[in-house]
Formats: C-alpha cells, sequence, structure tokens
C-alpha cells in the first residue's frame, strides 16, 4: 500500500550486499537498477557496500567472474568491507598482506573504484576460531601495516554486540579502534575528549547480520544483548515536550542515552547502545563528546 512504509520513518542510506551462498546471478541487476533509483534523489549520498571474504576474487561477489557484481558494476560500489577472518589471508598469515595488496590494486584499477575496510571479529569467541581476533594493542599493530596504504578505508567488525560488550581495560573495543583512527588522523598534540571525529575516509563501522564464511561459520552469541533489546511500546505518547503529534524522532527529555520515535500518533521509546548518547541535532546516536545534553 503506497501509504504504508515498512520502517517507519526510518530512511535508507543505502544497501550492503553480504552474498555467501546460492549464485552470483542477478546481483549486477540488482545493484545497476538501486544506483539509477538512487540518482534520482539528489537530496542525498547513498551507499553502495560489499562484504566479500578475503580470497580473491570473491567466490559470490567476484571480481574477475563473469557477471558477478563487483566484475559489472565494481564502479558503483563505495565501500568492501573484506572479512579478513574464517579464511587463511587473516592478518595473523603470511597471505594478508599480498591479498589485501591485490583488493587494493583491483579498486585503483576501476573508475572511482571503492575504498577497501579491513574485516575482523571483535572479540574472541565472534569469529569460528579465538586465533582470528585481535585485542586492541595487537589491532594497532595489524592496522599499521596497512594504514598508509592508498586506497584503505578503516575498520570493520563482527559484530555490533561484540564491540559494545567486549570491554579491555576499561573502554570498549569499539572505542579502542576509534580512538586508534583518531589518533592515526589526528597530530598527537590535540586533546582527544575534544577533538572532532576525523574528515579521513578510514572509519569504523560493525554489522549485525547473520553471517557465514567460507570455512567455519561464527560462533553464535549466547549472551543477552540488551542494546537490542525490543523497547516497551506506549499507545500514547509520554509526558514533556514529546507529545508525538507530529512524526519523527526526537530527544527523551529524561535520558541522555534515550530517544522517541513519534508516528501515527503513538510513541516508541528506544536507547542508545552503551557508551553513547542521543544527538539531537543529527538525530543518530553518537559520541558523548559531540552530543549537548
Amino acid at each position: 500500500m503506497p501509504d504504508k512504509r515498512p520502517f517507519l520513518w526510518t530512511v535508507m542510506d543505502g544497501v550492503d550486499l553480504d552474498i555467501e551462498i546460492g549464485s552470483h546471478r542477478y546481483y549486477p541487476d540488482f545493484v545497476r537498477e538501486m544506483r539509477r533509483l538512487m540518482n534520482t534523489d539528489p537530496s542525498k549520498k547513498y551507499l553502495i557496500t560489499a562484504a566479500p571474504q578475503c580470497p580473491f576474487p570473491d567466490k559470490w561477489m567476484g571480481p574477475q567472474i563473469q557477471g558477478s557484481a563487483l566484475e559489472d558494476y565494481g564502479q558503483e560500489f563505495d565501500y568492501l568491507f573484506i572479512q579478513f577472518y574464517n579464511n587463511y589471508c587473516y592478518p595473523g598469515d603470511q597471505y594478508f598482506l599480498p591479498v589485501i595488496d591485490t583488493w587494493l590494486q583491483w579498486a585503483r584499477s576501476v573508475p572511482n573504484g571503492s575504498l577497501i575496510v579491513l574485516g575482523l571479529p571483535a572479540g574472541p569467541q565472534a569469529a569460528g576460531k579465538p586465533h582470528y581476533y585481535f585485542p586492541p594493542d595487537k589491532l594497532a599493530h595489524v592496522y599499521k601495516q596497512i594504514r598508509d596504504k592508498p586506497g584503505v578505508g578503516g575498520l570493520m567488525f563482527w559484530d555490533c554486540s561484540w564491540v559494545q560488550n567486549n570491554i579491555v581495560k576499561g573502554k570498549n573495543y569499539g572505542t579502542h579502534a576509534f580512538e586508534l583512527l583518531r589518533g592515526i588522523a589526528n597530530p598527537p598534540t590535540e586533546a582527544p575528549s575534544t577533538q572532532a571525529p576525523p574528515t579521513t575516509p578510514q572509519t569504523t563501522t560493525c554489522t549485525s547480520m547473520q553471517s557465514s564464511t567460507s570455512t567455519q561459520k561464527p560462533t553464535t552469541l549466547q549472551t543477552t544483548k540488551p542494546q537490542t533489546q525490543r523497547p516497551i511500546i506506549t499507545t500514547k505518547p509520554p509526558t514533556g515536550p514529546v507529545d508525538c503529534s507530529v512524526d519523527g524522532y526526537f530527544p527523551d527529555p529524561a535520558n541522555c542515552s534515550g530517544f522517541i520515535v513519534c508516528s501515527a500518533g503513538v510513541a516508541y521509546p528506544r536507547s542508545c547502545p552503551p557508551g553513547l548518547k542521543y544527538n539531537k541535532i543529527r538525530k543518530y546516536c553518537d559520541w558523548p563528546q559531540n552530543v549537548q545534553c
């Protein structure tokens, strides 16, 4: 129905292809059509990304496989979040640097080639075997090997629950990674508590989609994940400045880490993941130093 939205007022920023089963067929058509539709909206930049396995070429994504998405439409991809774990080409193996260099060389050969993002597990049980995980000090050494290579776009982690709940020396794993990238991007004399996030293409991201791999499926997380717990849905708007007479996202007046999604007059209380606060200006969960609350 034209008056219904499947994700309420959530607006899509792009699509990510994590193809690990089936065939590579028809994905080029999907990428071509998605980019065509994205180009009809000049108001924002939409992303097309993918998460191939590190062995080059990827069995389902390509490139160098006739009819694969990266072979036919590699120029349409903005980022490749390559899974350098559960494979022989993980950072602890002699093939790591040659393989990532191959991906980088391919990306540079494509017009407007995608940035290559190093994908790693964010906890010792987040992948098939513990040795695929690198604690923060070893992560810094791994990233130092590739940070200056043209086309490197940052870090990606599997998955968000491990990024937030893997606490090392009082900070979650994602904070360690963020500080690692920010330390690279900024002069060491600048105060990290007040410095804005880097404006370079380097980024950190995590994924919470179901994942399998070419060798062994990651261990399923058995612990409770409070940050993704389904919120209690109310049938009337909360008291205070949020009356839900207008649909949209609003800060929770009683909680800096909370926000309210208003849709059709109904209030949906939500909470940011641990360590983040709601940015009422940008309308998303952000680092505390970027939020006035």
